[in-house]
């Protein structure tokens, strides 16, 4: 299913997100689950730099593609085995992360922003290695499975993966 990506002025991301004025100020972008849409402020995505506007909207695709497990968990709706093992390796990876860091940190909020943070912004992954370098690895194996990615082509899988790490590391941090 496509993801949808609208882009409004601050009025139209507030009709769209029903955030108040004071919500949408501070909000630059956000994923609607419910209808697998990414609604972009314009009021932020004109003045960022075009390399922040890229790191949200890899943000905002990481809740596309990981979120739905977590929202079928929270509903307590029947996951089928890859989505709970997914849902419950994240979450167990989530919890032992908040109990190593103890500082907020945006990729803290909740298991959706833990994996978007851990895909996209190199300074979360950074307190996350400081924590415990064991846990980057862990995410990763858990994000294969999910997506059935086999042993077979970990070494091809490992080097992309660390080519977009770096990439991503490289690149400008977005923070709002």
């Amino acid at each position: 299913e496509e993801v949808v990506v609208f882009s409004r002025p601050l009025k139209g991301f507030m009709e769209l997100t029903g955030y108040t004025r004071e919500k949408a100020n501070t909000t630059p972008a956000v994923y609607d689950p419910d209808l697998n849409r990414i609604y972009v402020n314009e009021e932020w995505a004109t003045i960022m730099p075009l390399s922040d506007v890229h790191t949200l909207l890899l943000h905002e695709l990481m809740h596309a593609a990981t979120e739905m497990p977590f929202q079928k968990h929270g509903e307590n709706k029947i996951l089928n085995a890859a989505e709970k093992e997914f849902v419950d390796t994240i979450t167990a990876l989530y919890s032992l992360t908040k109990s190593k860091i103890k500082k907020e940190i945006y990729g803290l909020k909740n298991n959706s922003e833990f994996m978007s943070e851990i895909m996209t912004s190199p300074s979360f992954r950074s307190e996350i290695n400081k924590a415990d370098k064991s846990i980057w690895r862990r995410i990763m194996n858990a994000i294969r499975k999910f997506f059935g990615l086999t042993p077979k082509n970990s070494k091809i899988i490992t080097r992309a993966e660390t080519a977009v790490k770096n990439f991503i590391d490289k690149s400008k941090e977005f923070t709002p």
